[in-house]
């Protein structure tokens, strides 16, 4: 068993990761251990108020976000969506509000929020990396997951000219974006 220690705060990530693999039969659509991990050292370092998570599957990292939040002492909300019904709430999380909806419509839907961290894990047209962007504060971070195009290469530097973000950190199948 791990235990991730950061900026004094101590949480099973384990725990969460093997509760969400066990709800689904897909679990090979779940984020790795180790990205949980860094995903939740990232909200415990920036503490973000508003989340919007593109790509939910079962939940995995909405879950692992939420957990980040309530060991920094945030009130922060999460909104993610995904299609797929796969998603199940747990009541230990009330601040993620889950949308089962195509990524597009969801970001018609939270139109009027203003975001300090994105996590995509999931579809996202150039046209939905610009109405994203009009809705980020300053100093918002923008986490990516396996983004890849069609033809399986990644997609951060079509992510980088559309939303004019620079790449900070970057390795495995995660990558941190901080918009200034």
């Amino acid at each position: 068993m791990h235990f991730c220690g950061y900026g004094g705060f101590k949480v099973n990530i384990d725990e969460i990761w093997y509760r969400a693999r066990a709800g689904s039969a897909k679990t090979s659509k779940i984020a790795s251990l180790d990205d949980c991990y860094f995903l939740y050292k990232v909200i415990s370092k920036f503490k973000p108020e508003v989340i919007v998570e593109i790509g939910t599957w079962v939940g995995t990292t909405a879950y692992v976000m939420a957990q980040a939040l309530l060991d920094s002492g945030v009130e922060g909300k999460i909104y993610t969506c995904d299609k797929h019904k796969e998603f199940t709430y747990w009541e230990e999380y009330p601040n993620i509000k889950y949308y089962n909806m195509w990524s597009g419509d969801f970001i018609k839907k939270i139109k009027g929020i203003k975001i300090d961290f994105l996590f995509a894990d999931g579809r996202l047209f150039k046209s939905d990396c610009k109405k994203l962007y009009k809705m980020f504060r300053n100093k918002a971070v923008f986490m990516t997951h396996d983004i890849y195009d069609r033809k399986g290469k990644n997609n951060f530097q079509r992510m980088e000219k559309v939303m004019d973000i620079e790449i900070v950190e970057s390795g495995g199948e995660a990558s941190v974006l901080i918009y200034e």
